[in-house]
């Protein structure tokens, strides 16, 4: 009486299905990770949204609280006790004036707010003089977070109270026009400009 043999996988079946199953895995694998480093530039975009809008909506609030220091742009000394000295500019109250350094102050002329951009380090610092007295330079942005372009947009280019020959008065707004960039996972760099245009709401 001869004894059934029992079905069994043959040396190639064997290698086919190991091949089979490797390349399985090796897509799966590809897959994830292409999902973990899209969902990590996802979670950089969100940061560098709400950091680049953190750092508008202050240029913005600090602008509509605030007057233009037009003093620290047309060589005169400024109200707010800050050393800066500018050549004096002939310019036409029409015209609108680009800035990488945004000078405000108080409406009662007791503090400078100052905004710099600095090109080469590519951040954006505030400082802030009160009666004379500086609390020292901060730096806005974090540390991943660069800001790699700022515009000041004055317009108008002169202080438009301080003549009152003019037949028509202008209200002194600033346009923002801003460029940050952040290092990512599958993009070597994720960027993002922001652009608003703000009137002050000091009125003479």
């Amino acid at each position: 009486m001869n004894k059934r043999q029992k079905p069994a996988f043959t040396l190639i079946e064997m290698i086919i299905a190991i091949t089979v199953f490797t390349i399985f895995i090796g897509f799966a694998i590809s897959a994830y990770l292409t999902f973990h480093r899209a969902d990590q530039d996802a979670l950089t975009n969100r940061s560098l949204l709400m950091e680049s809008e953190a750092i508008l909506n202050e240029l913005s609030d600090a602008t509509r609280e605030n007057k233009i220091d037009y003093d620290s742009y047309t060589g005169g000394s400024s109200s707010g006790g800050g050393a800066w000295t500018f050549e004096p500019v002939t310019i036409s109250i029409g015209d609108a004036r680009n800035e990488q350094t945004l000078y405000l102050i108080s409406p009662d002329e007791s503090e400078q707010i100052i905004y710099r951009w600095d090109s080469e380090a590519e951040t954006l610092s505030v400082e802030r003089i009160l009666d004379g007295t500086s609390s020292g330079e901060q730096i806005l942005n974090s540390e991943n977070l660069k800001v790699t372009y700022v515009n000041f947009k004055i317009f108008p280019q002169e202080d438009p109270f301080a003549d009152t020959s003019y037949e028509y008065q202008y209200q002194p707004m600033v346009s923002f026009d801003l460029s940050f960039s952040m290092p990512g996972r599958m993009d070597a760099e994720l960027t993002l400009e922001l652009s608003t245009t703000v009137t002050s709401r000091y009125y003479q």
